[in-house]
């Protein structure tokens, strides 16, 4: 069916403002105008038997009450047998749900680290506790219900959102259907429709199209088509929770004369940039008390950005960031607007280097950057932002930047290669699909920026605060026995082990191992007297019970003395100490459990 030359408008008084679903099982049946359920729904065959016997029995009965009356009682038979049919499925498909909506919640709390969340990442971690302990119970069996009566009934007509059943199926649902029915893709592809009350005549679609269809399928006015947005967290009066979206408007700032709807279709699309209150109608203009807030018409912008309300399960994460949007937004931040630049994914701050470990998100495969990347050394002129990556086993290829993202986790230290945060190096704290945390000091997430904008890094420690400096400790063992002294420096040998600078009280300094030395008053270890901070585990190398002394219980040193001077956990996952046999002057590798400590 061709594309219609006429646009869908909204009539007056249109106000419906949730989704209708597409039934995507009955796709080859297409949408049925009427509401008789045999063609729509697949019936079970013992209802659909038993309701045409009744109708049969009756067609040629000459009482025409009995005869609608029968019918009635047929659809009413098949009704039911819908409900006893589907409800324990539909029913299981919501449990379903909620429990996949549960472990991905409990995926992101992994990934956070929320089991022990440094003090800025406290508040996200509440709320995916919260998301995890979710149940079933305490999200209500009525409501898992009502969705489950609201699905099965909707397979009379075409399925609708719950709340769309229960305010009643009017000419707004007419108004969809014909615009589902106007292109064959559009029908097969179409996933959603929304509606906006404030903004008349328009209507948003959420499609999937191969790129070909997408110009005669979409429904050009008010259709949603890359549109940047900054978001924040937004809950209304009424404890309505949402995302408080800033969109970088595209409107005309004049009065345009009244057209035919085809002209109006040829007009071109406004450019995007920041609002003008000096450009626009100043009888529709309403300033607000803070400055940069104005109010036009129906709409609100804030520092030149207009303001929107969305649920989150409708916004996903802007893969690029052209840098026209850039500029805008960077214009608005200068007027105040509260927003993060640097966690943007932009090209221009993208860099990737020969050996780089990449994601090649549209398969999730794995690969190793073969040639560099660096935006800022093409020309002006230069498009080209494809890279070439090795993949194993299948050789290397040229893909786009776009869908690459560093393989870098939870833990990792990096260093940022460009924007604002350019030379700061840190450890990575907290991940988001393809945006990292980054801490660089001891006060948690410092600052945010897109994987492909950092490279792996190894932490400097003479930058990073020494624990243990000036504190009063003994010495046990060596030429400097049984003196004390206070610690001047600690530093992490090739080995993995601590060394100890102690200046003694006596003007000498002396370099020991950790198990040399005791804090003066309380005879402790140092790691016992004073843990490390968060920002020092780089100094956390010493392997417990290093240097305790130990008796060998099995094998050929049996009974021998020992001293541990290592531990590590093999690749089978059992932990291997490695003694140094005191009588036999030999180091032997042997499991935890051959050995006890000499008392």
């Amino acid at each position: 069916m061709p594309w219609p030359g006429k646009y869908l408008e909204a009539p007056e008084g249109f106000t419906f403002q949730n989704k209708i679903r597409k039934r995507k099982e009955n796709i080859e049946d297409g949408l049925l105008p009427g509401f008789y359920p045999f063609p729509a729904h697949q019936v079970h065959p013992a209802y659909r038997d038993e309701a045409t016997q009744l109708v049969r029995h009756h067609q040629h009965d000459s009482d025409g009450k009995s005869f609608w009356g029968t019918m009635m009682k047929s659809l009413f038979i098949s009704f039911m047998g819908l409900m006893a049919v589907d409800f324990g499925l539909v029913i299981a498909a919501r449990v379903r749900e909620i429990r996949t909506e549960r472990q991905s919640c409990e995926r992101d709390w992994v990934l956070n680290a929320c089991f022990a969340p440094v003090p800025r990442m406290e508040e996200e971690c509440a709320k995916l506790k919260l998301c995890v302990e979710m149940s079933l119970e305490a999200l209500g069996l009525s409501r898992v219900v009502a969705s489950g009566s609201a699905s099965i009934l909707n397979s009379f007509f075409d399925e609708v959102s719950l709340k769309a059943f229960f305010c009643g199926l009017t000419k707004e649902y007419f108004i969809i259907y014909e615009l589902m029915m106007r292109h064959a893709t559009l029908s097969d592809e179409l996933r959603a429709v929304f509606y906006n009350a404030r903004d008349i005549g328009y209507v948003y679609l959420e499609a999937q199209f191969q790129k070909d269809e997408i110009k005669p399928c979409l429904v050009k006015k008010g259709a949603i088509r890359s549109v940047f947005a900054a978001a924040d967290d937004f809950r209304d009066d009424d404890s309505v929770a949402g995302v408080k979206v800033m969109v970088v408007p595209r409107l005309d700032f004049e009065d345009q004369p009244s057209t035919s709807t085809a002209k109006r279709k040829q007009r071109l699309r406004p450019s995007p940039r920041l609002f003008d209150p000096t450009a626009c109608t100043q009888q529709d203009l309403v300033p607000h008390e803070q400055s940069q807030i104005f109010s036009y018409k129906s709409w609100r912008f804030e520092y030149g950005l207009q303001i929107k309300i969305f649920s989150e399960r409708v916004l996903s994460p802007a893969r690029q960031v052209p840098p026209s949007i850039c500029s805008i937004f960077m214009d608005a931040k200068a007027k105040g607007a509260d927003i993060d630049m640097h966690s943007m994914p932009i090209h221009l701050f993208w860099r990737f280097e020969v050996g780089d470990e990449v994601i090649y998100r549209p398969d999730q495969s794995r690969g190793v950057v073969a040639s560099p990347f660096d935006p800022s050394s093409l020309p002006p002129s230069s498009k080209s932002t494809f890279i070439e990556v090795e993949f194993e086993n299948e050789g290397r290829h040229n893909v786009l930047a776009d869908n690459l993202t560093k393989s870098i986790i939870l833990g990792q230290y990096v260093e940022v290669l460009a924007g604002v945060h350019s030379g700061k190096k840190g450890f990575v704290i907290a991940q988001s699909d393809a945006l990292l945390g980054i801490c660089v000091g001891a006060n948690g997430l410092d600052f945010r920026v897109h994987a492909n904008s950092v490279k792996l890094s190894v932490p400097d420690f003479r930058n990073t605060e020494v624990p243990w400096l000036n504190t009063p400790v003994k010495l046990l063992s060596g030429p400097f026995g049984i003196t004390q002294g206070k610690v001047k420096d600690v530093g992490v040998t090739s080995a993995r082990s601590l060394a100890i600078t102690v200046s003694l009280y006596s003007g000498e300094e002396c370099t020991v191992g950790y198990h040399a030395v005791r804090e003066l008053l309380t005879g402790k270890l140092l790691l016992d007297y004073q843990p490390l901070k968060r920002h020092q585990q780089q100094f956390n190398v010493e392997a417990p019970w290093k240097e305790v002394q130990v008796t060998v219980q099995s094998g050929r040193f049996a009974g021998r003395f020992a001293i541990v001077k290592n531990a590590r956990i093999d690749s089978l996952g059992s932990l291997r100490l490695l003694l140094w046999v005191t009588s036999y002057n030999i180091s032997i590798e042997i499991d935890h459990s051959a050995v006890r400590e000499q008392m």
